[in-house]
């Protein structure tokens, strides 16, 4: 009976049939995610993300040849050269003496 007022109240028989307005239900259950939940998940994508920086990283030495890795290590600044140089000609007027 409801479609066939809904067919007589058309100004046209061509147009379109009005359509009921669907309601949303809910669905049961307790869907809120806690903070720490959202928490431990960022950190494990983080930890994720690291490690798989670092082990790229240890690859991509690794498959290096040892004349190229040397050049490397022949380019990277000497920590402390200042301190070094110290000692050593504190050292070496000790030995004078």
């Amino acid at each position: 009976m409801p479609l066939l007022l809904e067919v007589l109240a058309q100004t046209t028989p061509f147009g379109p049939v009005p359509t009921p307005t669907p309601t949303v239900v809910p669905a049961p259950g307790d869907d809120d995610v806690s903070r720490s939940t959202l928490y431990l998940i960022a950190l494990a994508v983080l930890v994720a993300v690291v490690a798989l920086g670092y082990f790229i990283a240890r690859d991509a030495r690794r498959s290096l040849p040892a004349a190229e890795r040397d050049a490397i290590d022949r380019e990277r600044p000497i920590p402390n050269l200042a301190v070094d140089q110290r000692e050593r000609r504190a050292r070496d007027q000790r030995q004078r003496r």
